[in-house]
């Protein structure tokens, strides 16, 4: 709430004399006074309502000023007046995600917030909107040296495009218009983000609807008193409440992922990707089928690549259980490394999507005898908000579970961070584990122990075998996507699940840099990565078959798989996980 006018009585210049942190509560009163340092005091929200009745008294004759115009008067001090925000400035260059190299400033000024933004990442390609060409010739004059496109145009009139930007941004602009408006200019930032696009909002948030509802009463009373045009933009402050934004922006279609408190409140708002909503109903729907738990179960000792991942995991496990008592076991399946916790005398979280996977895990854990040592809660990684901070010695999610949750993976893994306390171990689809699928379809077959088995999915292997390979093209194409986007499925397992269907998981693959830089952004220490299956699959089917035959082959290659498979520069090109674990 900017306002360039003169405390009664006093040399001091407002900026803001109310500065908001948008909890309802508190509000944090900022004077710059003028040749001497700022000060900070904080009033109840009673209290700034006072405040702000006798400032509207105080100014009910001054008459609003066209808003370029407003701006125009007052270049000269703008930035001075602005660094109030300088902490604000920079909390909103960080929540800006890294990989938006295409953005959009609305009412950019003269580039405060592109300051710093440019600081994190000089090649990011701007375009600034902005009513005031002053302010833009300005913003040029300081960046002439960066990708910046100047629009001096009313950003309700910009033609936005569509699917065209990584990310819109707007610090201290929107506060001047009234819902009506904003909620039609969202739809439109809406339709112009990319898909899982970003819109950044640092805006005065009012403190309560009286304070809401009082602003835009004077506000439309004084254009009423004054004539002033519809069309006509005055500059005027007539704030939202924090939940009455977010409504709006959720009725445009965004998705609130997070808000901050810098100095002005912050909102990070994404585009719901149109995936987002199939993802987590298809994973519902193929791990709740009633004979997922028997199923899985059994597989674990089916697939040869099977075995050689959950050797190599359980070998990570059972050396890293120093100081370790609890632990969260996300995506726990039939419970094999649950009840192997358990046995080690851990407290044990046994967490998982499906219902008949949970009731298998118990069979089990009840045949161990650890049953009361592990308490099972059926949910979806989507949503650990019922789990607090570093709750946990140890995270563990294993067999992919976070890929499945696309678009939401990287959230997810801050999440299972944030309940962590000490270690964190995860196996999620490797992008170049899964990519060699594509030039060997028959891969999984080769990875069959019993051909001779029920398990209905290596009898299609067994019986397809011949069709697989007549049928077989390699497709450039579906391998540079794969590559390039990390996306297994979408469009056709949506259709297959609206039409009743039980389509495999939409599945992200992740790189392995890609997984390491996520959990170094959620202060990770110590990462190490691995890509178990790596050494088996430079063997034939019939070697393998006849290894696992063998018991005392089999655990002398499991052994050396564990070695192998465990060096940095083999990382991502085993089995389709990838595994990491590393220490907060």
């Amino acid at each position: 709430m900017l306002r360039y006018t003169m405390i009664p009585g006093s040399k001091c210049l407002l900026t803001p004399p109310l500065y908001h942190r948008g909890n309802g509560n508190l509000t944090t009163v900022k004077l710059k006074v003028i040749g001497e340092k700022e000060s900070n005091r904080m009033q109840s929200s009673e209290e700034y309502m006072q405040d702000l009745k006798q400032w509207l008294r105080d100014t009910a004759d001054v008459p609003m000023e066209e808003m370029s115009d407003f701006f125009t008067k007052r270049l000269h001090d703008y930035e001075e007046h602005m660094s109030v925000w300088e902490e604000s400035y920079q909390v909103f260059a960080e929540a800006l995600p890294l990989e938006c190299q295409k953005i959009m400033d609305l009412g950019c000024g003269t580039g405060l917030e592109l300051d710093k933004i440019w600081q994190k990442n000089p090649d990011i390609e701007v375009t600034g909107v902005d009513l005031c060409a002053n302010m833009l010739e300005k913003l040029l004059e300081k960046h002439h040296d960066k990708p910046l496109t100047t629009i001096c145009q009313d950003y309700f009139q910009y033609d936005f495009g569509s699917d065209k930007w990584d990310a819109v941004i707007s610090f201290e602009s929107l506060h001047h218009f009234l819902p009506e408006r904003k909620k039609k200019l969202y739809q439109k930032i809406y339709c112009g983000l990319k898909e899982s696009g970003f819109f950044i909002l640092g805006d005065y948030i009012a403190c309560c609807e009286e304070e809401e509802e009082l602003l835009r009463t004077v506000y439309l009373n004084k254009r009423k008193q004054s004539a002033i045009p519809e069309d006509c933009y005055v500059h005027f402050d007539i704030p939202m409440t924090l939940e009455h934004e977010k409504a709006l922006l959720q009725d445009a279609g965004f998705v609130i992922e997070k808000v901050l408190d810098g100095g002005a409140t912050i909102i990070i708002a994404r585009k719901r990707d149109r995936y987002m909503d199939y993802s987590r109903k298809i994973s519902e729907r193929l791990w709740n089928m009633p004979d997922k738990g028997e199923l899985e179960s059994q597989r674990e000792e089916i697939f040869i690549d099977d075995i050689v991942q959950k050797s190599h995991i359980e070998k990570e496990l059972l050396s890293h259980l120093d100081g370790i008592k609890t632990v969260f076991d996300g995506g726990a399946g039939c419970g094999r490394f649950s009840i192997l916790l358990a046995k080690k005398g851990c407290a044990v979280t046994h967490f998982d999507i499906s219902q008949p996977m949970i009731d298998k895990a118990k069979e089990l854990a009840a045949k161990e005898g650890v049953l009361d040592k592990i308490t099972f809660v059926n949910g979806a990684l989507e949503d650990l908000k019922g789990f607090s901070d570093k709750s946990f010695d140890m995270v563990i999610s294993f067999d992919a579970p976070v890929s499945y949750t696309y678009p939401n993976q990287k959230k997810v893994i801050g999440e299972l961070v944030r309940i962590c306390r000490k270690r964190i171990m995860i196996s999620v689809s490797s992008r170049l584990g899964s990519l060699p699928y594509l030039a060997n379809p028959m891969q999984k077959y080769q990875f069959i122990l019993d051909e001779t088995c029920e398990d209905p999915f290596v009898k299609w292997c067994v019986d397809n075998k011949e069709n697989a390979i007549e049928a077989y093209r390699f497709s450039k194409d579906a391998a540079m996507k794969l590559y390039k986007d990390g996306l297994m499925g979408g469009d056709s397992e949506i259709a297959e699940y609206e039409a009743g269907g039980t389509p495999w998981c939409i599945t992200y693959t992740f790189m392995p840099d890609e997984l390491e830089d996520i959990l170094k952004s959620y202060s990770v220490k110590n990462i190490k990565l691995a890509g178990p299956g790596a050494y088996a699959r430079t063997l034939p089917r019939e070697l393998l078959v006849k290894i696992m035959n063998d018991s005392r082959q089999r655990s002398d290659f499991l052994d050396f798989c564990h070695y192998y498979d465990s060096n940095r520069f083999v990382c991502g090109m085993g089995k389709d996980n990838l595994f990491a674990q590393g220490e907060l």
